[in-house]
């Protein structure tokens, strides 16, 4: 599968409700005041995505509810991608995206 065809399929699963959250996600996301509804956010809102290969990850940003932005990575560990979510103020050029 290509890369615009993967990271379409991780936000259309996200999109769906159809990802599960393990305990440690749970945890964190509580923590930080992160939520399950956040990642959904992001993927319904998604600004921009890349593949950093660098990380072997994809990193997508939008936003986490109505007015924070955000973003989180996927990564594919033993058949699962892992999701790990972050608070992120947006760039210039980014901002300009959504004009």
């Amino acid at each position: 599968m290509d890369r615009g065809r993967e990271a379409k399929a991780i936000l259309e699963a996200i999109k769906a409700n159809r990802f599960t959250l393990r305990d440690h996600a749970v945890k964190r996301g509580s923590e930080r005041m992160l939520s399950r509804l956040n990642v959904i956010n992001i993927a319904r809102t998604v600004l921009e995505w890349k593949w950093q290969e660098n990380q072997q990850t994809y990193w997508f940003i939008g936003f986490l509810d109505d007015q924070k932005t955000g973003g989180f990575t996927a990564v594919m560990d033993n058949g699962v991608w892992v999701i790990t979510i972050f608070k992120r103020k947006l760039t210039r050029r980014e901002k300009e995206l959504i004009k």
